[in-house]
């Protein structure tokens, strides 16, 4: 069985906390999770007024609304976790010529 994307034993056992940064490392998962569910609630809300607004307080298109708000909410959260994840180290994937070999022009 799984746990948390853990095996259950495990999270019973808090095997889990080894090699992570303990507490501090539950608490920045927990806050994450938190934003998610924030963002998700505030993207529902925000699509569910717009279309009640829009279309005279009909209750499927302000649903509509809402999931459509939750959908862009998640977008944008995964847009902010692939910032926050991205390395932006001068490391570059391409090898650059080394800076005293000149190219001579054709002739």
């Amino acid at each position: 069985m799984v746990c948390c994307g853990l095996k259950l034993g495990n999270c019973v056992n808090g095997s889990w906390l080894e090699g992570s940064r303990g507490v501090a490392g539950v608490v920045a998962y927990y806050r994450g999770c938190l934003h998610v569910v924030v963002i998700m609630f505030t993207g529902y809300l925000v699509g569910y007024i717009a279309f009640r607004a829009l279309f005279d307080r009909n209750p499927i298109m302000s649903t509509a609304g809402g999931i459509l708000g939750l959908v862009l909410g998640m977008l944008v959260e995964t847009l902010l976790f692939i910032i926050r994840t991205t390395d932006y180290s001068e490391k570059s994937s391409k090898p650059r010529p080394p800076s005293n070999l000149k190219f001579k022009k054709n002739q």
